[in-house]
């Protein structure tokens, strides 16, 4: 028996006036990308003074390789609009996920502003 995919929730808070906090409860994958995308972007057009965007990972359940590719995508993003990505609260099996692909430390390793921004 296949189970329905889990549906994402993205809860977005500003706990400060120049930090953004999303937290995802659910599954990034193939079937919540584009909503995520869509709730990233929204958000850091709305918000162009962010400096840090928190993604709380405390409840993500899972992620695909379309998840890693909309995380690649929202660094992007967050790093043009010259803030820095932070995941929080990230469990054990998606550091090993970001481990074996080689993107842990490019997306959680801290200072993210490129040179020169």
């Amino acid at each position: 028996m296949t189970l329905p995919p889990a549906p994402l929730t993205c809860t977005w808070s500003t706990p400060h006036s120049h930090t953004g906090r999303i937290a995802l409860v659910g599954e990034l994958d193939y079937s919540s990308v584009e909503e995520f995308l869509v709730t990233i972007t929204e958000r850091l057009e709305v918000n162009p003074g962010l400096r840090d965007l928190h993604i709380d990972c405390r409840d993500l359940e899972f992620c695909d390789s379309l998840g890693l590719a909309a995380l690649l995508t929202v660094h992007r993003r967050v790093v043009a609009a010259g803030a820095v990505l932070h995941l929080d609260n990230r469990r054990p099996a998606f550091d090993r996920m970001l481990t074996i692909t080689g993107t842990l430390h490019h997306l959680a390793g801290g200072a993210h502003k490129e040179v020169g921004t």
